[in-house]
């Protein structure tokens, strides 16, 4: 959990920000947007597992 936990302050304010813009284009322009949540959760999952260990810090 320290993992996500170090994510969330590092670059969480870019994740938010790439959800606040995928919803306004499944708003906007396309319902078929709202399928790139799964994708993106992914995408954030194995990122934070492959860039922190089980404490927090980042890999070497």
């Amino acid at each position: 959990m320290k993992r996500f936990k170090r994510m969330a302050l590092e670059i969480g304010w870019l994740w938010a920000l790439i959800f606040a813009i995928n919803t306004a284009l499944a708003v906007g322009v396309s319902p078929l947007y709202y399928l790139m949540y799964p994708v993106l959760i992914t995408i954030c999952i194995y990122f934070t597992f492959m860039r922190y260990d089980e404490e927090g810090n980042p890999r070497q």
